[in-house]
């Protein structure tokens, strides 16, 4: 389910521009990371079961320094209402997308300030049900080893790519208002913060969009909003 204000979320709010960032420190003294980002963050596509989708994503350096990254491959689920993600292995096998992943490189090496590209299929199987799919790409640092007989910290700095896959078919689309309410009962000024909590029903993402219209006690329309943040947002299922 979502909720909605004059913020504007993507389900992958936490990639922002550069991916979902995961930082996983061992010990709490002295932590160094390498500094790198993704683009895009997000991928959609759609195809027939038995068909291809290929797809790019570019990893650049933003350090000095040669960057070696690890690259692997997860599904996500929705968290929360706020459009959170979180990857995870044992995903429902119905939106799983990362088995049909297929990435030529195990691992990359970036120069200093520089930009390498990665390319990856996804092979819908031709039995594939209609409906979406879910995974992501993940770069991952690699910590650097401490000299034998000190103590410290490092950190893995990993960079995940959410990728929405789209089986054609048909599939069940369905979303339902759950709620649609102001913040407060009442207010003695504006603005006035209005809420609305939306969830999928069906079997694939979706981005909802719609308008609302305010009225007076009379009935008189006074107001009219398109709802342009939640037209970025992606639900899937059982959001």
């Amino acid at each position: 389910m979502k909720r909605s204000t004059s913020r504007t979320h993507i389900l992958a709010a936490a990639a922002s521009l550069v991916g979902a960032l995961l930082l996983n420190p061992s010990t709490a003294q002295g932590a160094t990371s390498a500094s790198f980002q993704i683009s895009p963050p997000t991928s959609n596509y759609a195809g027939d079961p038995g068909t291809v989708s290929k797809g790019t994503m570019k990893v650049t350096n933003l350090t000095d320094t040669s960057l070696t990254l690890n690259i692997t491959k997860q599904n996500f689920v929705a968290k929360g209402e706020e459009g959170e993600i979180e990857l995870v292995d044992n995903a429902n096998p119905l939106y799983s997308l990362a088995p049909w992943f297929n990435i030529p490189a195990g691992s990359i090496e970036v120069g200093p300030r520089a930009t390498k590209e990665v390319t990856y299929n996804i092979s819908v199987p031709a039995n594939a049900e209609p409906g979406g799919r879910y995974g992501s790409i993940v770069f991952s640092t690699i910590p650097p080893k401490l000299p034998s007989g000190q103590s410290g910290a490092t950190v893995q700095q990993n960079l995940a790519g959410v990728i929405f896959q789209r089986i054609n078919g048909d599939a069940k689309e369905e979303l339902k208002l759950e709620s649609f309410a102001p913040e407060k009962n009442f207010y003695e000024t504006g603005p006035v913060k209005l809420y609305t909590r939306v969830s999928n029903q069906g079997n694939v993402h979706e981005k909802p969009t719609g308008t609302i219209t305010i009225k007076n006690f009379l009935g008189f329309k006074v107001a009219e909003i398109p709802s342009t943040s939640t037209s970025l947002f992606q639900l899937p299922p059982g959001v």
